[in-house]
């Protein structure tokens, strides 16, 4: 099967509650931007006080990115687009190993989202109480829930660029740029210091190239929103409010 549906669209975004894993990785995403270095250093660990694992690692591209009319996300697996060193590899309980990850394929003129798996096989004695030839068995392993990251590289000539049309219910934003577009999370928004109740919560929110999203906020109130890409890019959205 070319493509695999593997994940739902709301799973992969949401952050990852590693302290709940045996094994997991310092960060739930990471970003290759055009001119920027083309190797990183990620972390893999292994939570667990008695247990240990083989670590081996999976790479899917998402392939519905500009697509995604239902809440199913398609990878397929790819080869050739990183090299990752050590591919695999063992940790003992408490251990982090440090992992190369490097970006081998040149920016074209589109956004790539990958994910990362990082398949982790408990390590078991196998060796029955019984047993009085223990020295020829081997340990088996089992496979157990993955930690996984996501990865995206920016095209050649990155362009962040959000529009929105308002009405008297709210706000309908559109990505019209060539990168995934990250609102960020404000807690307190406060649009009139005058006012003590003109404080808000502005939600997180990614939108893709070519996605929508809509915002239900009444017409007269302004925002003022950060919208950020590959970390090192950013634009304000300010928005006048409708009397």
């Amino acid at each position: 099967m070319k493509f695999l549906s593997m994940f739902l669209c709301s799973f992969l975004f949401m952050n990852m509650a590693h302290a709940q894993l045996d094994v997991a990785v310092d960060t739930v995403q990471r970003y290759f931007l055009e001119g920027g270095k083309r190797f990183q250093t990620l972390k893999v660990s292994n939570n667990s006080g008695d247990s240990s694992f083989e670590i081996g690692a999976e790479l899917y591209r998402y392939t519905n990115i500009h697509d995604r009319k239902t809440h199913e996300a398609e990878f397929e697996p790819v080869q050739g687009h990183f090299l990752l060193a050590p591919k695999k590899f063992k940790l003992e309980p408490g251990q982090t190993r440090s992992i190369r990850l490097v970006h081998t394929k040149q920016h074209d003129d589109k956004e790539h989202v990958y994910r990362l798996n990082f398949i982790p096989k408990l390590i078991t004695d196998n060796v029955g109480s019984n047993n009085e030839d223990a020295q020829g068995v081997k340990p088996s392993a089992k496979v157990i829930t993955a930690a996984g990251m996501l990865i995206l590289v920016s095209p050649k000539e990155p362009d962040l660029d959000i529009s929105y049309n308002r009405d008297d219910a709210g706000i309908t934003f559109t990505n019209t740029g060539n990168v995934a577009g990250d609102f960020r999370l404000t807690k307190e928004y406060c649009y009139n210091s005058n006012i003590e109740s003109s404080c808000m919560e502005l939600p997180g929110k990614r939108l893709y190239p070519g996605e929508q999203w809509r915002f239900e906020v009444a017409s007269d109130i302004p925002l003022r929103w950060a919208v950020l890409a590959y970390k090192d890019i950013q634009k304000w959205l300010d928005i006048p409010g409708v009397d």
